[in-house]
């Protein structure tokens, strides 16, 4: 089998295939028919020279690769195949099923040439409408025995089969590692985050994001004796503690932390860090994950301001508000309250907070709602998730506190939500983006790095399982490379699959993804055609 772009390849497959159609004819001849059938075959045979010399012209247009066109072309195979033998049956008699075997195996190998997995099953489903043509008349009119039908149609099955399998194969086996690796590198490089690599607290080396964030250049932050002297001096002792507990190997120290840098123009930013020890290159290396947070701290400064000073209001209030009598069941609620749920104003009106909150969270919740009424304390602030009435979950940071009236009797309780869905997918993200960034330094190249940074994208977003399909350019197509699965339930059979497909733009949940170059989402498995959906419902994905 041979791709289409090579106009000597596909003169020599098609000259492969006249010797086949060549020996088919031979057949035909000697079977002995009368000469009114050998002048029609003959005339068959020619129109058949002439369109073979089309179809090899035509397949090396820049046109001649459009699937419209390649189908047509394998219509007009089909029809002169089936036209040929079925004028011959009633002389091949026993010769008919291989002879009709050998020409559809040398037709569907030739335009299996290019196609992916979806398009070749446009071409299977030509040649077996044809196919089934000549069997019908070699069982009903030749009486040729069934068996003899399957055996030769399975041995046909076989064939393209093989020859289908062995050419994807070799095309992934074709990828060009260099390719890949500098595409990646190119990718971190987008995220604009700052990466350095330390050694004893000194600058070993960073990317040119955190060369620009500091305004030094690299020489002279190299000629630091540490890092740490870009902290503000009252958050030095601190720093330098953090260092040595660090590099001496202890656990009790934070691998996300905030902390503020001065640049060499004297400006004051705040900066969050993420470390990990880098312990292929040594016991005191340490990989930093820098970014720029001083706008995002400014603007939570002035959210819990903000939250503060609105706390009271009620309708006014951007905050979510609602307040519950002593059994936890609301009696009124503010429209960002509502909002936040999914649920109106009468629909809500004796609700058990208890009864909006998703059951991982409600033991904590039931707990602060406990002691609040039991007057253990004054009130309880815990980050939870609701469940809104369409059924999805979102994070909120709550504030409850009891109200008691002059005389100190607890009248009711008042419950503040914020919606902080973009603070957890904040987190999530840094996580995800660290855990890609890790992988990719700390591996030799990107075959070994493939999979750890499926793995750390799947543990950072929670995924249960994970697949990295990557792309071939040259062919269009894109093809299932590795895959990620969190230990749990048995899902072998849903990831069996993946290897047996190929997707162009467009195709499939992947081909999707590739064709919109943004992240797409399979909402009701039940109502999606493709074979892999199937088979993730089966396994209860």
């Amino acid at each position: 089998m041979f791709g289409g772009g090579s106009r000597f390849l596909l003169l020599f497959n098609a000259v492969a295939l006249l010797a086949i159609a060549g020996g088919v004819a031979f057949g035909i001849a000697a079977s002995g028919p009368p000469a009114r059938v050998l002048e029609q075959e003959a005339a068959l045979i020619a129109v058949g020279l002439v369109y073979a010399t089309t179809a090899v012209w035509i397949r090396s247009l820049p046109w001649g690769g459009m699937l419209p066109v390649r189908l047509f072309l394998v219509f007009v195979n089909v029809a002169l195949v089936v036209a040929a033998l079925g004028l011959a049956g009633p002389w091949l008699q026993g010769e008919f099923p291989p002879l009709a075997v050998a020409a559809f195996a040398a037709l569907l190998l030739y335009w299996d040439s290019g196609y992916g997995a979806g398009q070749i099953g446009y071409v299977l489903l030509i040649a077996a409408a044809g196919l089934g043509l000549l069997w019908v008349e070699a069982i009903g009119a030749l009486m040729v025995p069934v068996a003899s039908v399957i055996v030769w149609s399975l041995v046909l099955l076989g064939l393209v089969l093989f020859a289908y399998v062995t050419r994807h194969v070799v095309d992934r086996n074709l990828v060009t590692q260099s390719g890949r690796q500098g595409s990646l590198l190119a990718a971190v490089s987008d995220l604009g985050e700052g990466l350095v690599i330390t050694e004893d607290g000194r600058f070993v080396t960073g990317n040119e994001a955190y060369i620009t964030l500091t305004g030094y250049s690299a020489d002279e932050l190299a000629a630091l004796p540490s890092l740490i002297d870009l902290a503000p001096s009252d958050q030095r002792d601190v720093l330098t503690d953090q260092l040595a507990k660090r590099l001496g190997g202890s656990s009790d120290v934070p691998v996300h932390y905030e902390s503020a840098l001065v640049t060499k123009d004297g400006r004051r930013i705040q900066i969050e860090t993420s470390i990990r020890p880098l312990t292929a290159e040594g016991p005191r290396r340490l990989l930093a994950v820098v970014r720029d947070v001083t706008d995002r701290h400014r603007s939570e400064e002035a959210e819990r301001e903000s939250e503060t000073r609105f706390r009271t209001l009620f309708e006014q209030s951007q905050a979510g508000m609602a307040f519950a009598d002593l059994n936890g069941r609301l009696t009124s609620t503010n429209e960002a309250f509502r909002q936040l749920v999914g649920y109106t104003a009468q629909e809500l009106v004796g609700v058990s907070v208890l009864e909006l909150t998703h059951p991982e969270d409600l033991m904590a919740s039931e707990g602060a709602l406990r002691r609040v009424l039991a007057g253990e304390t004054p009130g309880y602030r815990i980050d939870k998730r609701y469940i809104r009435k369409d059924g999805q979950s979102v994070w909120v940071d709550v504030a409850a506190r009891l109200v008691r009236d002059a005389e100190g009797k607890a009248v009711y309780l008042q419950t503040v939500a914020v919606d902080i869905r973009d603070r957890m997918r904040g987190e999530v993200l840094q996580s995800a983006r660290f855990a890609v960034t890790q992988a990719l330094v700390t591996s030799p190249g990107w075959d070994k790095a493939a999979p750890h940074v499926l793995e750390g994208l799947c543990r950072a977003l929670d995924w249960e399982l994970g697949e990295y399909w990557e792309v071939d350019a040259s062919r269009e197509a894109m093809h299932f490379a590795v895959s990620w699965k969190r230990p749990g339930r048995d899902t072998s059979a849903y990831e069996a699959t993946a290897s047996q497909f190929t997707y162009r733009r467009g195709e499939g949940l992947a081909g999707h993804v590739w064709e919109e170059s943004r992240p797409v989402s399979l909402t009701d498995l039940a109502k999606d055609p493709s074979p892999r959906s199937a088979a993730a419902l089966a396994v209860g994905l």
